[in-house]
């Protein structure tokens, strides 16, 4: 991935920095609060698709086990494929399998969709650091980390109190629709 050059010494970020750091954020933001999301609305989800307590708790725990099972591997295509190109194809998917989480019409496609949204998360999380120290200069990065983890609170906060709020009005589906990005 190309750095964006910068003139010694200079320590002002340009456009495309910002929004790099803007991007990443989002896609850190989101993997961090669809947990909370989904698991702070596991009873609407389990009365709507008819599923155990036991089934409800494997389902609100399984985005986050695939993510930890493929973060290296992501790592890894990231490094083999390119960074930008599998962090677009961890938001793709992230966006597809989250859909089809909501559309579930039985448990056994919810958590299998659960299961790859993890999958896909795991590129939007392992790869968003990676991307933000390839685009910046060492004396930039700092900064940049600092910008990066600031954003992704600042929008991930809000994010379950909207689930809820969404789910309330407008059923439990929209607790996954509200983390894909």
């Amino acid at each position: 991935m190309p750095r964006i050059e910068t003139q010694p010494g200079e320590d002002k970020l340009t456009l495309a920095q910002w929004m790099t750091v803007l991007a990443m954020a989002l896609g850190f933001a989101v993997t961090g609060a669809d947990p909370t999301i989904f698991s702070s609305n596991l009873v609407p989800v389990r009365e709507g698709l008819h599923m155990s307590t036991a089934a409800a708790g494997f389902a609100a725990s399984l985005a986050t086990l695939t993510l930890a099972a493929a973060i290296l591997g992501a790592g890894t295509l990231g490094d083999v494929y390119g960074k930008r190109r599998m962090y677009l194809l961890g938001l793709a998917g992230a966006i597809v399998f989250g859909l089809l989480a909501a559309a579930s019409p039985n448990a056994v496609m919810l958590m299998v969709a659960r299961a790859l949204t993890g999958v896909f998360f795991a590129f939007l999380l392992g790869l968003s650091l990676a991307i933000i120290n390839a685009v910046f200069l060492p004396e930039q990065r700092p900064k940049a980390i600092s910008l990066f983890l600031g954003a992704a609170f600042l929008v991930g906060a809000p994010l379950p109190l909207i689930g809820n709020v969404l789910v309330e009005s407008l059923g439990w589906r929209w607790a996954l629709v509200v983390a894909p990005p």
